[in-house]
């Protein structure tokens, strides 16, 4: 709530600014923020608002440039605490497009927080390896996130990495939206790393049919206005690398039994565990 207001109260009446430095406002949230950021949908959503606030002075700038809040707040991405967190609602789209509209204020903090957005990718392409922290709670998919409302709905496969993956292409799809941030985002690697990431052996056999995908698809279209040959040479690239396990696959148990499961629109626990065992060890 103290991010939100001071916010508000800056944007509405800028002279207030130089007032709430004074009584260390700022300073204050800024510190609290870089020990730890609270585990609430809407303290991530108001961040981006608060540090253009912020910003507003010479003075403001400055503390900003030289806290960690940017990084910290991008390492809720790779932190499994936050997975559901950033499932609510439109938080990552928000998140995504707030902070576009921070770096078009601010054109110095542009750099610094697209290599902070770099890291990271690096950070969640590390989650989606066989020996990460999700793995050590559950390889691939599990029920602990499950809520009991969402049980009395109908059975379904909560994929950890799938829903990190999610928010992070959402995310990006947000912030993206100018041609000048996603040139940047492709020059520093990140579709590499985007691309490095749906190749993880955490994702579901039937990761074409889920929302990460269509998250993903989003992500790709919105690249694509900006430099397709680089998005679909990144692509085909990925597609080549799998082609050789694919047609070994075909020769296995999961070549047509996986083709079967793919379609299938329900599946029982049994057969969802037997086919990511299948492709993936």
């Amino acid at each position: 709530m103290a991010i939100s207001i001071s916010s508000m109260m800056v944007h509405n009446e800028p002279t207030s600014l130089p007032i709430i430095q004074e009584a260390r406002l700022p300073e204050t949230l800024l510190e609290n923020l870089e020990r730890h950021i609270p585990y609430n949908s809407d303290v991530i959503m108001n961040i981006p608002g608060a540090l253009g606030a912020f910003c507003l002075n010479d003075a403001g700038m400055e503390q900003v440039r030289k806290s960690s809040i940017i990084s910290n707040v991008l390492k809720v991405f790779s932190d499994v605490n936050f997975i559901r967190i950033l499932q609510e609602g439109d938080v990552t789209g928000s998140f995504g497009a707030s902070l576009d509209e921070f770096m078009r204020h601010f054109p110095a903090v542009k750099e610094p927080i697209m290599d902070q957005i770099i890291l990271m990718l690096r950070g969640v392409l590390e989650m989606g390896q066989l020996d990460s922290p999700i793995v050590r709670v559950n390889p691939g998919n599990t029920f602990l996130l499950r809520t009991a409302a969402e049980e009395e709905i109908k059975p379904y496969y909560d994929d950890f990495y799938g829903m990190m993956l999610e928010s992070v292409t959402t995310f990006l799809e947000g912030l993206l939206e100018q041609r000048a941030h996603s040139t940047m985002f492709i020059d520093r690697g990140g579709w590499d790393l985007i691309t490095q990431a749906i190749s993880s052996p955490l994702l579901p056999f039937n990761f074409v049919k889920s929302r990460t995908f269509e998250s993903l698809h989003g992500l790709s279209s919105t690249l694509l206005d900006t430099a397709p040959e680089r998005v679909f040479k990144a692509l085909f690239k990925v597609a080549s690398n799998n082609l050789n396990a694919s047609a070994t696959a075909e020769q296995t148990w999961c070549g047509a039994k996986y083709l079967e499961l793919a379609k299938a629109a329900d599946l029982t626990d049994a057969e969802y565990q037997a086919a990511n065992k299948e492709l993936h060890y």
